[in-house]
């Protein structure tokens, strides 16, 4: 205003309309970055598992190893249902799965020994022998009383965290309550590397076999589970 003319401007102030739009934008990324990460994350065993079926090596291993895995597995004291559930695992399931489904090929202390031979010098020689040690777990003890037991647990897990010479699969065949029956050395590798569950289920498919095989190492033989 001054003494010739007066000027109005008018100015309306209201929401950005682009605001919601940001908003919308920012909040589809969020959800498919936090869809995407849950998706790898459940899904990152098929991934590798798949890696490992497509990059098929030249040759088999050259470490001078036979086996796949070493099993040690409890063979006393133990109640009736435990000892048929295990004797089914051992001998039923895992040479289903693993070696004809899958074409591993495994140590299994009953089944591939020599009677007659020097039993500690059996479990010394194909736990070497062994690129893995598989062990079975039961709530039932697992202690220096049952000297069969102890001997191939002492010596594989004496190569696993001493020597560094094989990774340990801990599978647990029935729910346990607590680990407190267990040696230290145990309790130290089911800290850090965890233990698998068995549920029951015998498809090669399932994810409790999928993480096996992805424990096991690459498998060189041309019999590979779909």
């Amino acid at each position: 205003m001054n003494s010739k003319k007066w000027d109005k401007r008018f100015i309306f102030i209201q929401p950005s309309v682009t605001s919601y739009k940001h908003f919308g934008i920012y909040l589809f990324v969020l959800i498919f970055f936090l869809l995407t990460t849950l998706g790898i994350k459940f899904f990152i065993i098929d991934i590798l598992l798949i890696f490992r079926k497509l990059y098929k090596p030249h040759s088999s291993l050259k470490d001078g190893k036979i086996y796949d895995a070493y099993v040690i597995y409890p063979r006393e004291s133990l109640q009736m249902s435990s000892g048929a559930k295990i004797c089914h695992f051992v001998y039923t399931v895992l040479p289903n799965i693993l070696e004809r489904k899958c074409g591993y090929k495994l140590f299994i202390y009953g089944r591939d020994d020599v009677p007659g031979e020097d039993r500690a010098e059996i479990i010394e020689k194909n736990i070497k022998l062994s690129r893995r040690l598989i062990l079975l777990l039961t709530p039932g003890p697992l202690s220096d009383e049952i000297p069969e037991e102890a001997y191939d647990t002492q010596v594989g897990l004496y190569r696993a965290l001493v020597q560094e010479e094989m990774k340990v699969i801990v599978i647990e065949l029935e729910k346990f309550d607590d680990y407190m029956h267990l040696p230290e050395t145990l309790h130290h590798i089911i800290q850090k590397r965890k233990s698998l569950k068995w549920n029951g289920n015998e498809s090669a498919t399932s994810r409790f076999w999928k993480h096996v095989r992805y424990m096991m190492p690459r498998c060189t033989s041309s019999s590979r589970v779909k």
